[in-house]
């Protein structure tokens, strides 16, 4: 049950690559009061055969709650919630400071090794409040885990947000590399924007 609110999901279809505003709102018919939200989206081209990104998905998980046995932590960035509060949520991200930050993406086109037909890829990510760099994390190498679609690639992880981090509006950066692709098209990167709240 949700404490905080409700949180609602649609589902658009995009026919054509490029960039969109998504504006929604609602009325509540009991105090006749209306709110709007709206959110920009970056659909990639993956018909060029580069690499791409699609966007970012954000939760958070109070630390030591653990994971539900019917799905991995890493699934947790499609329930959205966190011992029902909408705030954790992919469609609110009002995070307290020291919460777990789950995050996840699809990487696309990733070049295959000719000799041992696997992508050879790394991941970082960067947070940022403002455009003062918080944290840079290291550069890891991907494990696609043997996908069975080696053009969509599931990725994601989770930081701890540090408990002295000030309230405000913050910015997580993942940055991919193919090091199989050319260097004009070897690196993409994706952003999300979220707020610690008090």
């Amino acid at each position: 049950m949700l404490r905080d609110g409700l949180v609602y999901y649609v589902t658009v279809p995009v026919k054509k690559a490029g960039a969109y505003q998504l504006r929604i709102s609602l009325r509540d018919t009991a105090t006749k009061r209306i709110g709007s939200a709206s959110q920009f989206i970056d659909v990639p081209d993956i018909k060029k055969n580069r690499l791409a990104l699609s966007g970012l998905v954000l939760s958070g998980t109070s630390v030591g709650t653990p994971a539900p046995a019917s799905s991995p932590r890493e699934n947790q960035i499609n329930e959205g919630m966190d011992q029902g509060s909408a705030d954790n949520s992919p469609a609110v991200r009002h995070f307290k400071a020291g919460i777990l930050l789950d995050y996840g993406f699809v990487i696309y086109n990733a070049k295959i090794s000719k000799g041992d037909n696997h992508p050879r890829l790394t991941t970082q990510v960067r947070l940022f409040h403002g455009s003062t760099l918080v944290f840079s994390g290291k550069e890891n190498p991907y494990n696609n885990n043997n996908s069975p679609d080696l053009q969509r690639l599931t990725a994601g992880g989770e930081i701890q947000l540090g408990t002295n981090l000030v309230s405000g509006d913050y910015v997580l950066q993942v940055i991919v590399n193919d090091l199989n692709a050319d260097e004009k098209h070897r690196t993409v990167t994706q952003w999300m924007d979220f707020e610690i709240v008090p």
